[in-house]
């Protein structure tokens, strides 16, 4: 199980094209960015079958990352935090 720290950066984006390259070997569990909240909702979206919990950097925008998971029809199951506090649940999230 992966829990991927900077999923929106280049080796986090890196990383998750190994991951849907090889389903049958990795699992992403945990997503965390610092302000592309378009793209890990888009993530979030796209591993929600496997992601529990995912962070943004600043608590404040919450509210508006949870929108966009909605805006793509994720309404449930998947635990959103932000700031260090998510950071902190991304790393320790243990599948």
């Amino acid at each position: 199980a992966i829990s991927l720290i900077g999923s929106t950066g280049s080796i986090g984006t890196q990383t998750l094209d190994i991951v849907r390259a090889r389903p049958d070997k990795f699992k992403v569990t945990a997503l965390s960015a610092g302000g592309n909240l378009d793209l890990l909702a888009q993530q979030a979206a796209e591993f929600k079958d496997s992601v529990k919990v995912i962070s943004c950097g600043d608590e404040k925008k919450v509210p508006e990352l949870k929108q966009k998971l909605a805006d793509l029809g994720v309404t449930s199951g998947i635990e959103i935090v932000g700031g260090s506090e998510g950071v902190d649940a991304v790393a320790t999230e243990d599948e």
